[in-house]
C-alpha cells in the first residue's frame, strides 16, 4: 500500500510526488502522456523552441534590411525531431529524477476507484492512503467546432507532418 498516489505527472504532480518521498512517503505517480505535462510535452518547450528559431528568421531579415543578406531555408522535419529530442530529454530528467527519489512511476491511465483504490489500465488496482488529483488542463472545443483537420489543438498542430501555408491562430495561451 502506497501512502500517496499521484495521478498526473506534469510540474504539480512530479514535484509533489518527489517532495512526499523525500518526506518519508511511500509514493507512486501515474501518467498517461508524458512526464512533464502540457509545459514539457506540448506547451512552453516546444513552443519556445519554435518561437526561438522564428527570432533567428526575424533577425535575418532586420540584416537583409541593412545590407546583410542571408539566406534562411526552413528543414521542417529535422526541426520536429530536434523538438520531439529536446522533450525527450527533459521527460527522461524528470523520471531520473522521480527514481532518484524512490518514487514508483506507473504510465498508464488511472481512475478513481475509491477513496483508498485507484485502477491503472483497467487491471491493476493500487492501494493508497491518499490520492493527489495533478491532472492539469486540457484543450476544449468549442461547439459545433471539433478538432480535425481544419481546426487544431495546441497539441495536433504540433504533430503536423507539413506546414500550412497560412494559418489563424486564436487565444495566446497554450
Amino acid at each position: 500500500m502506497y501512502d500517496i498516489v499521484v495521478i498526473g505527472g506534469g510540474p504539480g504532480g512530479y514535484t509533489c510526488a518527489i517532495r512526499a518521498a523525500q518526506l518519508g512517503g511511500n509514493v507512486c505517480l501515474i501518467e498517461k502522456n508524458g512526464l512533464g505535462g502540457t509545459c514539457t510535452q506540448r506547451g512552453c518547450i516546444p513552443t519556445k523552441y519554435l518561437h526561438s528559431l522564428g527570432d533567428i528568421m526575424r533577425r535575418a531579415d532586420g540584416a537583409k534590411k541593412n545590407g546583410l543578406n542571408v539566406q534562411i531555408e526552413l528543414n521542417y522535419k529535422l526541426l520536429k525531431s530536434r523538438m520531439k529530442s529536446t522533450v525527450s530529454r527533459l521527460a527522461s530528467g524528470i523520471k531520473l529524477l522521480l527514481k532518484s527519489n524512490n518514487v514508483n512511476l506507473i504510465e498508464g491511465q488511472a481512475y478513481i476507484v475509491s477513496a483508498n483504490k485507484v485502477e491503472v489500465n483497467n487491471n491493476n488496482i493500487i492501494e493508497t492512503k491518499s490520492i493527489v488529483i495533478a491532472t492539469g488542463s486540457y484543450p476544449i472545443c468549442l461547439p459545433s467546432y471539433e478538432f480535425g483537420e481544419n481546426i487544431l489543438s495546441t497539441a495536433s498542430i504540433l504533430e503536423l507532418e507539413d506546414l500550412p501555408k497560412s494559418i489563424t491562430i486564436i487565444g495566446g495561451g497554450y
